[in-house]
């Protein structure tokens, strides 16, 4: 795991999984998907897919709730791996964001939950946001972990306004920011015929 990028208060973490977990959980949403475990915009938020178009399902970070949903993982030398893989990994690269940002120990962190997201072709987050309103007041920082890469010309970037910003996706890399107004984003549109795949958060303090 190393940081690959630190700028304006966002964070690019690269190598954050071994043993190929993201291929695997990339292949465990196909299924959710296949499952119709997987909801979309439309059906939970009740808006047009021009703004927001993308199927996801919500999981507590207990081993227990992760496991019913996405099972075991498989090592590359044929060793289980338990789900708590994920918000154990995910922690350690926020140790790394916290250091960057002077974010002290006496500041307790916690995430109690996780999005597995697939965003079709067309599909995006199109409109710019940030991710603290006002019934999401305890967000303090947000992650977006890929899972997979798009080819070029693929887009379906995260784009940041006012940093000028634009983050690819890039298989295994993970991006914090802070949740606050000083980072509207938004999730560009996904060209081509790939989906896109990511793993999206939330710290709360």
């Amino acid at each position: 795991m190393n940081l690959k990028y630190f700028k304006n208060d966002i964070a690019i973490i690269e190598n954050v999984f071994a043993d190929k977990i993201c291929q695997q959980l990339v292949q465990k949403i196909d299924e959710l998907h296949e499952g119709k475990k997987l909801f979309n915009r439309q059906q939970s938020e009740n808006v047009h897919k021009i703004k927001k178009q993308d199927y996801s399902v919500v999981v507590r970070t207990s081993n227990e709730e992760l496991e019913a949903l996405l099972g075991i993982f498989k090592g590359e030398d044929g060793r289980q791996i338990p789900p708590s893989v994920i918000p154990r990994k995910l922690g350690e690269a926020l140790q790394i964001y916290r250091q960057e940002c002077f974010v002290g120990p006496e500041i307790e962190c916690r995430c109690p939950i996780l999005k597995f997201q697939m965003t079709p072709p067309g599909g995006g987050y199109h409109v710019w946001h940030s991710e603290r309103e006002t019934h999401t007041v305890g967000r303090y920082m947000v992650f977006l972990m890929y899972l997979n890469t798009l080819p070029p010309g693929s887009a379906g970037e995260t784009e940041f306004i006012r940093q000028e910003l634009k983050v690819a996706p890039e298989e295994n890399t993970v991006v914090f920011w802070p949740a606050t107004y000083t980072h509207p984003h938004r999730g560009n549109p996904v060209y081509g015929k790939i989906n896109k795949y990511v793993l999206t958060g939330w710290v709360y303090i």
